[in-house]
This record gives structure tokens, sequence and C-alpha cells, in this order.
């Protein structure tokens, strides 16, 4: 297995499961309605729903980044973007985070691994680093909604 393939598994573990670290990302969200999502922590910090969203456009940023798209930053509001309440939006978001995942999973799974030490356009690091980035990056977000999910469901 190529170090591409192997990054596209991690990414799927991490999504779907079985993660090593606790539970995927998919299970996390699993019994998360509109109502959990989008309430905030004593009016401070995201809601899981700011952060799905959050999730959703950086896996966005590296697919197009991965296709020779240069995105060389992203606004507050495409960071974190807004979300549409309600259960439809809601359900629509979390769809279009595992719909997202897949996708890159396979643009990653492709990835030629003799081009990971290139450059990403427009930036100063390479592909490698980009790649192994997301699994992070979606491992620390899982972590921050279970971690609201315990403490909201408490109150």
């Amino acid at each position: 297995m190529g170090e591409s393939e192997a990054v596209a598994e991690q990414l799927r573990q991490v999504h779907e499961g079985p993660a090593s670290h606790g539970p995927s990302l998919r299970e996390i969200l699993a019994d998360v309605d509109a109502t959990l999502a989008a309430r905030p922590l004593q009016g401070e910090g995201h809601t899981i729903q700011q952060i799905v969203a959050h999730v959703a456009a950086w896996e966005d940023v590296f697919r197009r980044r991965l296709q020779g798209e240069v995105v060389a930053h992203l606004s507050a509001e495409q960071d974190f973007p807004h979300a549409p309440a309600g259960e439809p939006a809601w359900q629509a978001l979390v769809e279009r985070l595992h719909r997202g995942n897949r996708q890159l999973q396979d643009l990653i799974r492709r990835f030629p691994d003799a081009r990971l030490q290139e450059v990403v356009q427009g930036k100063e690091y390479t592909f490698a680093t980009m790649i192994h980035e997301a699994p992070f990056h979606n491992t620390y977000h899982a972590g921050q909604i279970a971690l609201l999910k315990r403490v909201l469901a408490s109150r």
C-alpha cells in the first residue's frame, strides 16, 4: 500500500470507523439533531453545526488543492460558514460532510505517490503535508464535537 492509499484509509477510519482513537466522526454525529447541533455553549465558541460546516469547508479546500486549484486562504465566513437552522438543513449539512469526505478519500487514494513531495500551488508545503493534515484536522474536530455533545446533553 502506497502513502496516498494509507492516508486515505486513515481518513476513512477517522470518519467512518473503526477508529483507534475512539468513536468516528460519523458515530459521534449519528444521534445529533438540529436542536443540539445549533445550541451554543453558554454563548461561547462554535456550535456543533458550525464545526461540521468548518470540517466540510476544509475538506472542500483539500479536494480543490489536490485538483490543482490555488486556494490561498479562507475568509472568516468561508472558514466557519453559516448553516441554516432546522432539521432538513442539518441533515443536508451532515450528508454534505459524508459525501465530501468520501470524495476526498477517493482523490487522496488516487493521488500519485510520486507527486507527494511537490509543493501545493500557492502554498509553502507539500501535498504529503497537506494530505496528512486531513485526518488530524478531522480527529481534532471530532473530539471537540464529542465534548460539546457531552456537556450540552448534561444541561
